[in-house]
This record gives structure tokens, sequence and C-alpha cells, in this order.
């Protein structure tokens, strides 16, 4: 199963940013929500630019690990979403 990084990032961004900012704020002194936020973008940007585009599961996290269920037939996986037209 692979998936797709840059997808990844879009689909958990708001979790993500708000997490990475909380860790950020809770452990960086001085740290303030506006340079959390800069520290994630920096984050992400170097996540998507030093992993490949599409990136490999291990089978090991291929199985649902509430259900214990494998992958479905197909063999891979697109998070991606079409990008929505801005208003």
């Amino acid at each position: 199963m692979r998936i797709n990084i840059e997808s990844v990032f879009e689909l958990f961004d708001e979790q993500l940013s708000a997490a990475m900012a909380q860790a950020a704020l809770d452990t960086v002194p001085g740290m303030t929500p506006k340079m959390a936020l800069r520290v994630y973008r920096a984050f992400r940007r170097n996540a998507i630019g030093s992993l490949s585009p599409w990136e490999s599961v291990p089978r090991g996290l291929a199985v649902d690990t509430v259900s214990g269920l494998s992958e479905g037939r197909d063999k891979g996986i697109s998070l991606h979403q079409p990008k929505r037209e801005r208003r």
C-alpha cells in the first residue's frame, strides 16, 4: 500500500498544525502562537520535500488497529482530494 505524503498533510493539516503549535507553546520558552505556526509550516515543507511523493506503508501498518482487518483488495490508496476552487 502506498500513500501520497502531501495529501496526508492536506487531510490532517488542521490537527497536525494545532498539535505542533501546542507542543511548541508547551516546550519552548517565549514561543508565541504565530511563531509556533511558522515552525509547523517549516516542518511541513521540510517533511514533504524530504520524503518521496508516494511512500510505501509497511505491511504491519496496513492493518486496521481497531478491528484487525487487513487492507482491501486494492493495493494502494490515495488520500489526495481535488483542491477546491477559492472564491
